[in-house]
């Protein structure tokens, strides 16, 4: 009986250890294309308690470690070059990730004492978006239609989107996305459909865009944005040179009626002054009483010159005054009416 239940035990435990290595979550790992990356198995056993250990992608064996009597490590011929194992933490290194590297490991570790043990990584390789590039199809009939397709050679899980103007275009009544987004359909086509496209390609790895410009190429429409731009551009300038005219003639009418303020200012204060010099009874001479007082001093000088022989010389003072009518016509007056000659002592 008792040899019984020790072979009853053993296959009860195997059993649990099979259960646990087929339920066992593999561990997800993910790596970059072209980089290196190190897969480490949870291992918590001493390595000298540690019989054998086994690293194989599939049926294919990349690493054999073994601790009989002396340790030995083997690394398989297609991955000599590529990897490195360290037995210390049981982890695999991969100099170089490719794309046939992505896929599930499995880690068998053997103990001296004791049943296999199962280990599961899981890796995936994500490989960065291509430059995409874009391509137009165009449809007049019935109505015109106008689609853009979007492709990528290489990348992972790819995420299209599509922008104009700065705006991410959604699906309305006028766009429509197909195929996951890569193409971008446009119908009812009017001139405001012109213009430049951008498709947006990314993953987890990078971003790329590629860009199209629609234009009279592709439809008429597009003809008429230009002539509108040409239109506007003259209605600019024409409005631009009426600025400047009104500002040009603005500023000629300031200046004249500043020139004009001046001048009145001027007569305002050239009526003032004579005024002001009726009215204080200021000396003012008319050409005929000048010329006329003019001859009567050459006439004085001649006699004082002759008397200065004859006596001592007594200094005169002479005053000549005359005032002549604020109204009236002076040509008339005669200018010996308003004068007096003699000395003043």
């Amino acid at each position: 009986m008792l040899p019984f239940q020790r072979c009853l035990t053993s296959c009860i435990f195997l059993f649990l250890q099979l259960l646990q290595g087929a339920f066992a979550s593999p561990v997800l790992v993910t790596g970059f294309l072209h980089q290196p990356i190190c897969l480490a198995a949870d291992s918590k056993s001493d390595l000298s308690s540690v019989q054998t250990i086994r690293w194989q992608k599939g049926k294919q064996l990349i690493v054999l470690y073994q601790n009989n009597e002396t340790e030995s490590l083997t690394i398989f011929p297609r991955y000599k070059e590529c990897v490195t194992y360290f037995a210390e933490n049981n982890s695999l290194l991969i100099h170089q990730l490719n794309i046939q590297d992505e896929g599930e490991y499995k880690i068998t570790t053997s103990l001296k004492a004791g049943p296999e043990k199962e280990t599961f990584i899981n890796l995936t390789v994500l490989v960065p978006v291509s430059e995409p590039s874009i391509t137009v199809q165009t449809e007049d009939f019935p109505h015109p239609k106008l689609t853009m397709t979007c492709t990528v050679e290489n990348g992972s899980n790819p995420q299209f989107s599509w922008m104009k103007d700065n705006k991410i275009l959604l699906a309305n009544l006028q766009f429509q996305l197909l195929t996951d987004n890569r193409s971008l359909a446009v119908t009812n086509l009017t001139s405001s459909h012109c213009g430049t496209y951008f498709c947006i390609v990314q993953n987890s790895v990078n971003r790329l865009q590629a860009q199209q410009l629609i234009t009279s190429e592709h439809f008429q429409e597009c003809l008429q944005p230009s002539r509108l731009r040409q239109s506007q551009v003259l209605l600019t300038a024409l409005a631009v040179l009426c600025v400047v005219g009104f500002i040009a003639v603005f500023f000629a009418i300031k200046k004249f009626k500043a020139r004009r303020k001046g001048l009145e200012l001027r007569e305002q204060l050239r009526d003032e002054e004579d005024l002001s010099e009726e009215t204080r009874g200021i000396r003012r001479y008319s050409p005929e009483a000048a010329e006329f007082l003019e001859e009567n001093i050459q006439d004085e000088h001649s006699q004082n010159n002759m008397s200065s022989s004859r006596e001592e010389t007594r200094s005169c003072l002479y005053t000549y005054l005359d005032f002549i009518p604020s109204s009236g016509n002076q040509e008339n007056v005669d200018p010996s009416q308003y004068y007096t000659i003699g000395p003043q002592l």
